[in-house]
């Protein structure tokens, strides 16, 4: 028994060890002429983020090469991955929503997102700009000039992280500029900018 089970341990840890090499690294790069899935090298990189994110895997990470992503639809990281989605150089991948949709919602627990100017998102409701679900971390972005009618810039409605970013510019038409904290959020802004965000109501810079 006791030889079945020390066999038994080292099948699991093999397996354990097996499971946790897998991620994969995806690539996106707006002007790759050759673009081909599953975008795991710069040669077949996608040309637009939520391609490669629709490619990955729980616990891959995507590498974003610097350039405009203009938007029509908004970037989702959904429940049921968790992503490091990561700017090469930080904050000169551009995710531009032209003013015709939200810019991003992060849904998937633990994911991450670094390094991004995240501008001219709108939406007729909450989170014109970014969308912070349960535990996820927004790092090293700029939101600006994005607006809603409640959290322009940036929505909490989880227990997410925001650090060292700039929120600045963001419009809501009735609470919250820059930041809302949503339904009893247990979210939190750490060593960020919030600057020059108006409300036409309530809350220019932070709502709660």
């Amino acid at each position: 028994m006791r030889a079945f089970r020390n066999v038994g341990v080292a099948g699991f840890l093999f397996l354990s060890f097996a499971c946790s090499s897998s991620a994969a690294t995806r690539y996106v790069n707006v002007s790759n002429a050759t673009p081909a899935a599953p975008h795991a090298s710069w040669g077949s990189a996608a040309t637009d983020i939520q391609s490669a994110i629709n490619e990955a895997a729980s616990g891959d990470e995507i590498l974003v090469a610097p350039g405009v992503y203009r938007i029509t639809e908004f970037i989702e990281i959904p429940s049921s991955k968790t992503l490091t989605l990561r700017s090469t150089l930080s904050r000169e991948a551009v995710i531009d929503a032209q003013g015709l949709c939200p810019a991003m919602s992060i849904y998937g627990a633990d994911s991450v997102v670094e390094g991004f100017t995240i501008r001219n998102g709108f939406s007729a409701d909450y989170a014109g700009g970014i969308t912070v679900g349960p535990a996820c971390t927004v790092r090293d972005c700029l939101v600006t000039s994005n607006r809603a009618y409640s959290g322009g810039g940036v929505y909490f409605y989880g227990s997410g992280v925001v650090e060292g970013c700039t929120i600045q510019s963001n419009v809501a038409a009735d609470w919250a500029g820059g930041v809302l904290f949503y339904n009893h959020s247990r979210g939190r802004v750490v060593r960020c900018f919030i600057r020059d965000n108006l409300s036409s109501n309530y809350a220019g810079g932070v709502g709660w």
